[in-house]
C-alpha cells in the first residue's frame, strides 16, 4: 500500500481529513506515511491490526500520537467514531473486507460523515 502513498496522502489532503484508521499494518511501510501525514495536520491515526510484525509494534513504542489495536477489524472498527477516512490494507477475501467496509460505513452514518475509504487488491 505505500506504493499508493502520494496518491492516498492527496486524498486525505483533498478532503482534509483528519482522523484515519488503518487496516492492516503488517511491518508498518503505510503506518509511517500515514503517521507523518497526521502529524502534519494535526490529526490522529489508529492502526489495527491483530498479528502485526516485531518491527512495528518497535516503530509504534516509539511513535506518539499513534495508537495501535491489536483486535480484529471487525473487533475494533465499531468502537471507533470521528473516523474521517480509513486504509483498509489488512486480510484480502470478500468478507472480511467487505464487512470492514459495512462497519466504516455504519459508524460514519453514525457520526455524521461520508464514507471515505482507501483499498487495493479488490
Amino acid at each position: 500500500m505505500r506504493h499508493f502513498g502520494p496518491i492516498i496522502i492527496t486524498g486525505l489532503a483533498i478532503a482534509e481529513a483528519r482522523n484515519i484508521a488503518e487496516v492492516g499494518a503488517e511491518f508498518g511501510g503505510m503506518t509511517q506515511v500515514l503517521a507523518d501525514y497526521c502529524n502534519t495536520v494535526d490529526g490522529t491515526l489508529v492502526s489495527i491490526d491483530p498479528t502485526p510484525q516485531p518491527q512495528f509494534l518497535e516503530w509504534i513504542a516509539q511513535t506518539p500520537g499513534v495508537r495501535h489495536d491489536s483486535r480484529t477489524s471487525h473487533e475494533a472498527i465499531p468502537d471507533l467514531a470521528g473516523v474521517d477516512a480509513w486504509v483498509i490494507d489488512g486480510d484480502h477475501n470478500y468478507y472480511t473486507v467487505l464487512n470492514e467496509l459495512r462497519l466504516a460505513d455504519a459508524g460514519a452514518a453514525r457520526d455524521g460523515k461520508f464514507l471515505l475509504a482507501f483499498l487495493h487488491d479488490v
